[in-house]
């Protein structure tokens, strides 16, 4: 898939894994890069979620691409997943089997 070069990568701002990854690959592109931090403080154990839509309804994206590690599989991305399909919007699921690192 080949995006626009005008594309902006918005993502959860994880600091680690794929959001790490996909923020440097991102920025070496030449994308425009835009972050959304969970706000643990603000709304506890829904945070994640909050922030997933959040994300979905401000940006209004072309495109969602979901990252779902098998054998860990996150409630949260697989609620997204669903909250985005109601919404019609356009989605990818890339499933890996993990990486771990010591």
């Amino acid at each position: 898939m080949k995006l626009p070069d005008d594309t902006t990568v918005i993502h959860g701002a994880g600091g680690t894994g794929v959001d790490l990854i996909v923020d440097g690959l991102s920025r070496s592109i030449g994308y425009k890069v835009k972050t959304y931090p969970v706000q643990w403080a603000q709304y506890g154990k829904a945070a994640e979620v909050i922030r997933n839509r959040q994300m979905i309804d401000n940006e209004k994206p072309d495109i969602l691409l979901c990252f779902l590690s098998i054998g860990m599989e996150s409630e949260e991305v697989r609620k997204i997943i669903h909250y985005a399909n109601n919404k019609n919007y356009k989605i990818y699921v890339v499933t890996f089997s993990g990486c771990y690192s010591n």
